[in-house]
């Protein structure tokens, strides 16, 4: 009887180590299983991931390597709708009677040499080898100047167009702009005769600030200046311009998607601007077309 004891008590061991094995068995399995579906999870997570951060790359590359190309596309089109525009007045020119081919050619000879070119030889600028990009460099930190073009080469009825591929410290007085002269006493465009936009993104005609702003001036702003003649009040007895009067300018400054459109009055008549930068600290570069 004991002997018989003593083997059904081993039998239920037995089966108890059998149930205990299956048991642990079938844990570990769900636990195996549990832990590489976690695994799986997390891998395909970190592959998303990586994958959407290197399509960004390329999509930033693929923009940095495209901007360039449309800058100089549109450079392309500007410079061909401005020579279209010449050959078109020099035809009208050609075909004119001789008092109004005198008017036309003078117009158009005055149009002819539209290339924005900055003045050479301005201390703290430095410029490109076409002298269209300007940067202003440390000769003379902290002390700001007017650099202007070289002539008053800048037309009604044009757009003109500033490029800011980058930029330094900011400082209230720094702006671009145009003006009906180039005077050297001033180390800013924000004066009589001149309008300009800053680069905090203020607006000054002749001067003074006006309410309506822009957005700021930063590496990568297109900055454009358009206008057109108003009306024109003589002042003198005979009506001749030339003796005086007021002209007004409709002016249209456009910045990023915002643009503000004033009328601008000089107290004389002009028919070309300059163009001009000014810039206090180091870093800054302007492309002009």
């Amino acid at each position: 009887i004991i002997f018989h004891n003593i083997a059904v008590l081993i039998k239920c061991f037995d089966k108890i180590n059998a149930a205990l094995v299956r048991g642990s068995a079938s844990q570990t399995r769900e636990a195996l299983q549990r832990h590489f579906q976690e695994l799986q999870t997390a891998v395909s997570r970190l592959l998303t991931e990586r994958l959407n951060t290197l399509l960004q790359e390329v999509d930033n590359i693929e923009l940095d390597s495209v901007s360039p190309l449309d800058d100089c596309q549109k450079l392309i089109e500007h410079g061909v709708s401005t020579a279209d525009e010449l050959l078109r007045e020099g035809e009208a020119a050609i075909r004119c009677g001789i008092n109004e081919n005198e008017d036309k050619l003078g117009s158009f000879t005055k149009k002819a040499p539209f290339i924005k070119q900055w003045l050479p030889g301005m201390d703290g600028y430095i410029l490109s080898s076409r002298k269209n990009i300007a940067m202003r460099n440390d000769s003379s930190p902290g002390h700001g100047g007017v650099l202007y073009s070289s002539s008053p080469t800048y037309f009604c009825g044009q757009t003109l167009t500033f490029k800011i591929t980058a930029a330094g410290q900011t400082e209230k007085r720094d702006s671009l702009g145009v003006c009906a002269d180039s005077r050297t006493d001033t180390d800013s465009l924000q004066r009589d005769q001149a309008v300009c936009i800053s680069t905090n993104g203020a607006v000054f005609v002749n001067g003074k600030e006006m309410t309506n702003q822009l957005p700021a001036i930063t590496v990568g702003s297109s900055v454009t200046f358009d206008m057109e003649v108003v009306n024109l009040f003589p002042v003198s007895n005979n009506n001749n311009p030339s003796d005086g009067g007021n002209f007004k300018l409709r002016v249209t400054i456009g910045s990023g998607n915002r643009e503000v459109v004033f009328d601008w009055l000089l107290d004389q008549v002009v028919d070309s601007l300059f163009f001009g930068c000014s810039f206090t600290h180091p870093g800054w570069k302007a492309l002009v077309f």
